[in-house]
């Protein structure tokens, strides 16, 4: 925001003016400091942003995507119930247990079951139990080289750590230019008809450059808001320094926030102490008493993932998701006892520290998904004005001080 004429912060300005000539002066080159970084900083990092946004684009209804993609149509036969029991995935050696089995709401959606002992996850038919290809792989592949591009333009192992330090510095650099934006878009004078000229598009400009002028103010204004919190938390994401100073700003250490994850994520140790036997073992009731259980206290939930218990153990630990994936807020960990198949224990979102909290939050607000379908869309929405605030900068700029480099005359 903010490549075409500097219009000045009015009470600064205004401050100045009656100080003297030598204040007005300090304003005036601080103006343009502020200016020429936004505009140097823009035209540096303007191919690293493009990258980010259209991949941020692409990436907005990832999960929708793939959960329709990966539904199983129903038997011709109209048996469109599950025809076997939970338990009848448990037979086998030990080895062969699975570590976890996610089941889905939708009838439709394919059960996952994870790795056991001897191999990766697989998928199964929710109608049969047969084990079934991935039916969304190649979008999830294609979804995996979008987050790549996304995060560090789809580099090599051994380059992968370069591509990271260039988007985490752009990043740091885009939530520069949004706050400089914002200054650079503050009209010279305080008066509704110049307020006005810089809120809403206006219809009928018929020179290139100031339509692109007043496209780039007014959109950079009304997306600056959510445009900074996901800019910002990706800066979280890259330096370690600003991951810390969320846990610092909630008052606690970064090291002892990060003990543990929230609620419905993978068990911590998964492979325990040196002697400790970490084959999941067979619950000795039906894994439809331990669900019934947890109906019963969230009837409301979307998907539950049971961790299968290891040797030993006296309760089986199942995740639920009451959202979509990307809320967690609506993700919370129960605790079934394995002999009577009562609730034990809940733990939800809110038993967690403040700081893991907030870091957990930073990482879905930055796809919004921690707002629903409504902040994935925003986040998009966004993602897709940052194109138009680079296509319209670069052209004003090109136009204003490139161009001219090579004789022609601005339009």
């Amino acid at each position: 925001m903010g490549t075409g004429r500097r219009a000045g912060l009015s009470g600064l300005s205004t401050r100045a003016a009656k100080g003297g000539g030598k204040e007005l002066i300090m304003v005036s080159k601080f103006n343009r400091f502020i200016f020429w970084t936004h505009l140097i900083c823009a035209l540096l990092t303007a191919p690293v942003i493009l990258i980010m946004s259209i991949t941020g684009v692409l990436l907005m209804y990832e999960k929708q995507v793939v959960h329709y993609l990966e539904r199983i149509p129903a038997p011709k036969n109209g048996a469109n119930t599950q025809s076997f029991r939970l338990n009848d995935l448990l037979k086998g050696d030990q080895a062969s247990v699975p570590r976890s089995i996610t089941l889905s709401v939708d009838p439709a959606a394919p059960i996952v079951i994870g790795a056991g002992m001897r191999g990766p996850g697989l998928y199964l038919d929710p109608y049969s139990g047969q084990v079934i290809a991935d039916p969304a792989a190649g979008t999830r592949r294609f979804f995996q080289l979008l987050t790549a591009w996304h995060r560090w333009f789809a580099l090599a192992d051994e380059h992968r750590g370069v591509g990271r330090m260039i988007t985490g510095a752009s990043n740091l650099v885009f939530l520069y230019l949004i706050c400089s934006g914002l200054y650079l878009w503050m009209p010279r004078i305080w008066k509704w008809s110049q307020v006005r000229a810089a809120l809403y598009v206006r219809p009928g400009l018929t020179s290139g450059r100031a339509r692109d002028w007043n496209r780039h103010r007014v959109y950079g204004f009304w997306c600056a808001l959510p445009l900074a919190v996901v800019v910002a938390t990706a800066v979280v994401f890259s330096y370690g320094w600003a991951n810390a100073l969320v846990f610092r700003l909630a008052g606690e250490s970064p090291t002892s926030g990060q003990r543990g994850g929230p609620p419905g994520m993978a068990r911590q140790g998964e492979f325990g102490p040196p002697g400790q036997s970490t084959a999941p073992a067979v619950p000795p009731r039906p894994l439809e008493e331990y669900i019934q259980a947890v109906t019963a206290s969230m009837p409301d939930w979307r998907t539950l993932t049971l961790q299968l218990p290891r040797a030993g153990e006296k309760a089986i630990r199942i995740d639920v998701d009451r959202g979509y994936g990307g809320e967690p807020q609506k993700r919370s960990t129960l605790e079934v006892d394995l002999e009577s198949a009562g609730l034990i224990s809940t733990q939800s979102f809110a038993d967690q520290t403040t700081g893991r909290r907030w870091r957990t939050l930073i990482r879905f607000l930055h796809t919004g998904e921690a707002l629903g379908l409504a902040g994935q869309t925003l986040a998009g929405v966004v993602s897709f004005v940052s194109l138009i605030l680079i296509w319209t900068g670069v052209k004003l700029a090109w136009r204003r001080y490139i161009r001219p480099l090579f004789g022609a005359t601005p339009a």
